[in-house]
């Protein structure tokens, strides 16, 4: 299964006051806070192709994904069409902050659609593996995949 379907799959199984509920175990943030840092991280990329520059520090934050678990599902829908289309050769720039201070410029690194492809999705399973944490202490009568929240290789190294 990849990613947008194992996302997708796991916002289905919340209904919407539980995507929304603040969780103490989660420092006050909600599963649908999690998902939307996801989405993010993906839209980001999409976003900047055009500019040939992807900034993390630049999301747009919508909050509506952390909100309404359907049209987070839409969101991973529009992204699944962009990754399909993508060259992962294509050059790229990242800009990144490593400062609070706003007067410290972002560094700028070369890189590449796929290589951005592949932070995304790292950053992804980190989140999941949060979202399992809040789901399995404040929600524990979902049935969440089998492994979910593990990096491929962990769960290879399981087996």
């Amino acid at each position: 299964m990849d990613m947008v379907d194992r996302l997708k799959a796991h916002i289905a199984l919340m209904d919407a006051d539980q995507y929304v509920e603040k969780l103490e175990v989660l420092n006050g943030s909600s599963v649908g806070d999690h998902f939307r840092h996801i989405i993010d991280f993906y839209l980001c990329i999409g976003n900047g192709l055009e500019a040939g520059l992807v900034s993390y520090d630049n999301r747009e934050r919508d909050i509506l994904i952390s909100q309404c678990p359907l049209y987070a599902s839409g969101k991973l829908n529009d992204i699944r069409e962009t990754i399909a289309v993508l060259d992962p050769e294509k050059s790229l720039l990242v800009a990144q902050s490593f400062s609070t201070d706003k007067t410290v410029p972002a560094v700028k690194l070369q890189t590449t659609v796929g290589r951005e492809l592949m932070y995304a999705y790292d950053h992804a399973v980190h989140h999941m593996a949060i979202i399992a944490i809040g789901i399995r202490v404040h929600f524990s009568d979902l049935q969440m995949e089998e492994g979910f929240g593990l990096a491929p290789s962990t769960i290879r190294n399981l087996s």
